[in-house]
């Protein structure tokens, strides 16, 4: 099956493998970039990169405070290969596709048999969305999000078998939970999505149950619960400072969620596209379900109708459908949590694994294995003919070389422009007025003086750090925008963060007092406030939901002891 799996998705990344380019996408540098930018500051010894100090004109962007960190985690090994950035980009993503595609065949054999599982598996690989993902929004944290999602399920499904023939253990509930903060860590918008099905999935397979229905559900959500702890190193944060930058940008004027829903006819459309979304229903994208992935998983779930897990998912496949389009554009008329997911479409992400899912109801035929392969073999290979016209035009993208340009000169512009490669929503709100004035070859400290400004040699960017002999009492201005979670001492005694925020410059960098003599200051982005609260809190809380759980199979399994 592995091999299989492998070669179905060698033919969804062929046009990469065949240009040899890296797709030109609506994100064509943006994740190279911030992979640059991530990598650097990994090999400089941050664990977690949070600060981008290059970013915003040489002035610094807390990307990574608030944009999900997991697939440049993911990406870092794949790095060290030859061909940097784009042939370590390409095995990573290939890496990723060969995951979803796996955790959907082992999700799948839960539901259905051996042979039989690889069908939904490579069903999954075909969703046009992926190919939208991959080839032209570009979108590497979103597609990781969907790769990851069969995980949870499969643990699940685990879960529950165990559940049933009365061995339940810790160990199903604890990696729902890990899977589930790796799916937050990837993209928390669309966790937020797909949390619901999880649970309605969830819901769904505790009626099922002879007995123990309270307990088994109550363990899924203590993992739920479990994932939020062990991921509230990200989100945590992210709710914590949210207010400190421009976020709002993220979800007005053409951001406008209500701008971007879905119109039925766009559902079963063929077009394919390399533009972007606009208003109406002339989209230069494809937001097609698939018509031949829609049959199957009508078809599947009819056949499936007995099994109140099949009712269920299907019910949240055609509420999720729905709720997309312009059927249920009041929705998306703003002030509701919803606006945060900025396009409706993107619920398409989540619709591709519940697609796949349904699927799997066509086992019911209960054909032979003979047979079955045949009538598989036919549905795949109708399916090929089917999507090729509408996948073969891709033909941009940059090759190795391009791409290695293009990067060495986007880093060498890092100091002179105001790029932050998003639509800077990220932006601390103190910051504006220094949008004319780039840092350029300004070094990263220098003193105020009354005449002129004193450049003072400073080492490093992520750990900044100069010697500096003062005559008289002076202001010492540091390049780099103020923001919660900035560290600053003087000949080793910390500044305090109330007096760091309070002498900050009008235009939002920071700047400290320093008295005469020789004074050795050292500057850094050490993480938001309150950052080890958290780590300590998020470990108690998962140990005391890991001792809670134990409790619970231990309960569940008294009886049978007794009984026997």
């Amino acid at each position: 099956m592995p091999v299989i799996i492998f070669f179905i998705v060698m033919v969804v990344l062929s046009p990469l493998l065949l240009s040899g380019n890296w797709p030109f996408t609506h994100e064509p540098f943006r994740y190279l970039i911030l992979f640059d930018h991530f990598r650097e500051a990994v090999f400089q010894g941050i664990i977690y990169p949070r600060w981008l100090p290059d970013l915003y004109g040489g002035y610094g962007y807390p990307e990574f405070v608030f944009y999900q960190p997991l697939f440049f985690f993911f990406a870092l090994p794949f790095s060290f290969l030859p061909g940097y950035p784009v042939l370590g980009m390409m095995v990573c993503v290939a890496a990723l596709l060969f995951l979803g595609a796996w955790g959907v065949y082992l999700a799948a054999r839960e539901l259905t048999d051996k042979v039989f599982a690889v069908f939904p598996a490579i069903l999954f690989i075909m969703t046009p969305y992926v190919f939208v993902d991959l080839y032209v929004r570009g979108d590497l944290s979103e597609l990781m999000a969907m790769m990851l999602m069969p995980w949870p399920f499969f643990f699940l499904f685990a879960a529950k078998r165990q559940f049933t023939a009365g061995k339940a253990r810790t160990k199903e509930y604890f990696l729902i939970a890990i899977a589930l903060a790796l799916l937050i860590a990837a993209h928390p918008l669309v966790t937020g999505i797909f949390l619901p099905v999880f649970v309605i999935g969830a819901v769904s397979l505790m009626t099922s149950l002879p007995d123990g229905r309270k307990t088994f559900i109550l363990l899924v959500l203590l993992a739920i619960t479990g994932a939020l702890a062990l991921s509230a190193v990200y989100w945590l944060p992210f709710l914590q400072l949210k207010g400190a930058v421009a976020m709002g940008r993220g979800i007005e004027g053409g951001w406008l969620p209500i701008n971007h829903v879905v119109y039925p006819s766009q559902l079963f459309s063929r077009f394919w596209g390399f533009k972007g979304s606009v208003p109406g229903p002339h989209d230069g994208m494809s937001f097609q379900l698939g018509a031949p992935h829609f049959i199957l998983a009508v078809v599947g779930a009819w056949l499936m109708s007995d099994k109140v897990f099949f009712r269920m998912i299907f019910l949240a496949y055609g509420v999720l459908t729905l709720m997309m389009t312009s059927w249920a554009s009041f929705i998306w008329k703003g002030n509701t949590l919803l606006d945060l997911l900025q396009f409706p479409w993107r619920i398409l992400s989540v619709i591709a694994l519940i697609q796949v899912f349904c699927c799997c109801g066509w086992q019911k035929l209960g054909l032979s294995a003979g047979r079955k392969a045949i009538v598989l073999s036919l549905i795949l290979f109708s399916m090929l003919l089917y999507y090729l016209p509408v996948f073969v035009p891709y033909h941009r993208g940059l090759s190795p070389a391009r791409a290695l340009v293009m990067l060495k000169n986007e880093r060498g512009q890092d100091l002179s422009s105001f790029k932050t490669y998003d639509i800077a929503e990220f932006t601390p709100l103190s910051a504006e007025a220094l949008r004319d004035h780039p840092r350029n070859a300004e070094p990263l400290m220098y003193l105020l003086d009354a005449n002129r400004d004193i450049p003072i040699a400073a080492e490093g960017k992520f750990q900044i750090r100069g010697a500096i002999s003062v005559i008289n009492r002076s202001k010492l201005v540091i390049n780099q925008l103020y923001f919660p979670g900035w560290r600053v001492s003087i000949n080793g005694r910390e500044v305090d963060d109330k007096v760091l925020k309070a002498s900050t410059q009008p235009d939002g960098r920071m700047s400290v007092e320093l008295l005469p003599g020789i004074q050795e200051v050292r500057a850094w982005y050490g993480g938001p406030p309150g950052q080890g609260l958290i780590v300590i809190f998020s470990g108690c809380a998962v140990c005391l939901l890991a001792w809670r759980m134990n409790m619970l199979v231990l309960a569940r399994k008294e009886p049978e002891k007794d009984h026997r």
